[in-house]
């Protein structure tokens, strides 16, 4: 049985655990159709924790720019057999599908499938395109149009002997404790691991075996209490001049318009951070899934008064700052990615049996950079696969 730590909100799913048969995303489990008059004919998905927003009317896409991006990685969850990534071509189309009944679905151009009992967390592309991802058992890079049952070009090991931070202390021994919470790489392949309140750890891009960090973003096990204010840090991010998103979940107060018990920051850090220091700004928001494009623009998809969410924020926003444009989405959104054009590509659960879905199918959605308002109409639709209980798939553009 799949084991590990699993994505999504991973601040609730700390413990080891196999997966569940339930629902572990809230308390709202209902049914709710896409808002968006040339979707709502055509998907009906089953969410938890979120629902549509009322009083709103449905927003259609204009036509923006085409996205750079060329590369669409999806984790496909298989529940009997091994783990596959899906690599697509990205669409360079910029015109909302007016009606998805006659939309025919791209087939991936590869899969990459992973070992046995080797499960796909968090991935990451470095500026060549080589592919990164976090399992359960190590962090792993494959190079640029690797397929099937590739080898990996190195793997650093993620278990009980992996020393990822130094301090030792009475919470801490510094050992890997088997939660990996996010994972990011810059653009030169230096390779960035998060671990619940103790920091993020930075391996060298010649990083290979079981070797240690380069250097370390101490949390608040390993600083008490330090200047980078961590106290649950989780997904990561890294924009084009190397600045580093920290989603800190801090279990204070929330913000207006967060739900209790989702409160949080997002915070950054300069290229060259190292050890017990503080951010160079802070962003009052506590993403449910995280995305930074290469100029710094912050995509965060939250559950804000129970309707699901992707705000973008412009580059260099801090503190409570005004989103830029807002997307209301009638979907549990489980993986956010955006090009250099603002396109965002979100995926979600959908037309699964189940309430909420698990097991059933999952879709990529390519959102163009002047989309917002109520669930606009994507430019191209990725299928995913099958999805797990536990807010899989999660997404990476190259």
């Amino acid at each position: 049985p799949r084991t590990g730590v699993e994505l999504g909100r991973s601040r609730n799913r700390l413990a080891t655990q196999p997966h569940p048969s339930g629902s572990e995303r809230g308390s709202v489990d209902q049914t709710c159709s896409l808002l968006s008059n040339s979707l709502a004919s055509v998907l009906l998905v089953s969410i938890s924790g979120c629902a549509t927003a009322s009083g709103h009317t449905a927003a259609t896409s204009t036509t923006a720019a085409a996205p750079t991006a060329t590369t669409l990685y999806v984790n496909s969850f298989n529940t009997n057999s091994p783990d596959q990534i899906l690599v697509y071509s990205i669409s360079t189309n910029t015109t909302p599908i007016a009606n998805l009944a006659s939309y025919l679905y791209p087939s991936p151009i590869g899969t990459i499938t992973l070992p046995a009992n080797v499960y796909a967390y968090y991935m990451a592309t470095d500026a060549a395109g080589n592919l990164y991802i976090a399992t359960n058992t190590d962090i792993r890079e494959y190079a640029a149009g690797a397929t099937g049952s590739a080898t990996p070009i190195r793997i650093i090991p993620m278990n009980s002997t992996t020393t990822l931070f130094p301090v030792v202390n009475f919470y801490s021994n510094g050992l890997f404790a088997g939660n990996v919470v996010g994972l990011a790489v810059d653009a030169s392949g230096n390779i960035y691991v998060s671990q619940y309140l103790e920091g993020v750890a930075i391996f060298s891009n010649t990083a290979n075996g079981n070797v240690a960090p380069a250097r370390y973003i101490l949390g608040d096990r390993q600083a008490g209490g330090g200047l980078s204010t961590f106290q649950s840090m989780e997904q990561l991010a890294i924009d084009g001049t190397g600045n580093l998103y920290v989603d800190n979940f801090s279990g204070v107060i929330p913000y207006p318009g967060e739900l209790a018990g989702q409160p949080g920051d997002l915070l950054v850090f300069g290229p060259t951070a190292n050890g017990n220091v503080a951010p160079t700004r802070t962003l009052n928001v506590a993403p449910e899934v995280l995305a930074v494009d290469s100029s710094g623009n912050v995509y965060s998809s939250n559950i804000s008064s129970n309707i699901c969410e992707i705000s973008v924020f412009p580059s260099g926003a801090s503190g409570r700052a005004t989103p830029a444009r807002t997307i209301e989405w009638g979907q549990t959104i489980t993986g956010l990615a955006a090009d250099s054009t603002g396109t965002i590509f979100a995926a979600s659960a959908a037309s699964g049996p189940q309430n909420p879905p698990c097991g059933g199918s999952t879709f990529v959605y390519q959102l163009p950079a002047t989309a917002s308002g109520t669930t606009p109409a994507p430019t191209a639709v990725y299928p995913g696969g099958q999805s797990s209980c536990l807010a899989t798939p999660l997404i990476t553009i190259h």
